[in-house]
Parts: structure tokens; sequence; C-alpha cells
């Protein structure tokens, strides 16, 4: 699984004091509290963040925010049997491998 990984992406809530003025419930995400939704790419198994973005509202999964990312483009490019790892929020595919399932951990 681990040999021909490029990477790692993930999603975290970023939390905002105040939503904006204009449309407060986007702001707000699956947790209840406002937030920007920010994707991290990890390229390297050190896990050192090597590039971000920041720039979806709360409101927005993480599949979303990666569909709308240039990493998308990427992520398909990868010649087999290179792949980025994901969370099981993602769909198995070319280019991404996601936990078996079972997997989910109790919160």
């Amino acid at each position: 699984l681990f040999k021909h990984c490029v990477g790692a992406v993930d999603g975290i809530a970023i939390e905002i004091q105040a939503p904006r003025s204009d449309d407060p419930a986007a702001d707000r995400n699956q947790k209840r509290f406002f937030s920007w939704s920010e994707l991290k790419y990890c390229f390297n198994m050190q896990a050192v963040c090597n590039a971000m973005t920041c720039k979806h509202v709360g409101s927005t999964n993480d599949v979303i925010a990666f569909q709308r990312s240039s990493l998308k483009t990427i992520c398909k490019s990868l010649p087999l049997p290179y792949h980025w790892v994901v969370d099981a929020v993602y769909i198995n595919s070319r280019g991404m491998v996601t936990p078996f399932d079972g997997t989910k951990l109790a919160v």
C-alpha cells in the first residue's frame, strides 16, 4: 500500500470567530461551529504539510472541496500503481486509496 504512495490528503475545519454577514449558515460546519474548510496535502511520509487550500466555507465537505481543487487533476493523472491515501469520505478511485470497509474509528 505505501510502496507507491505519493502522499495523503485530508480536510480540517478551521474555526473562525464570526460568520460572514452575507450568509452565516454557509460558514457553520456539521459540528455546529463557524469555520472554513481547509484541505492539506502531504507529499512525503514524514507528514509534512506541503500544500493547502482554504477557500471553502465551513459547510463544504472534504469531497466537494477536493473536487474543486487543482489536486483532483493531479490525482487522476497519476500513472499506475502510484496513489494518494485518503480517508473514508472519499471514493476509492484511480489515484486514490481509501480505507477498507469496516475500518471506521469509533468516536
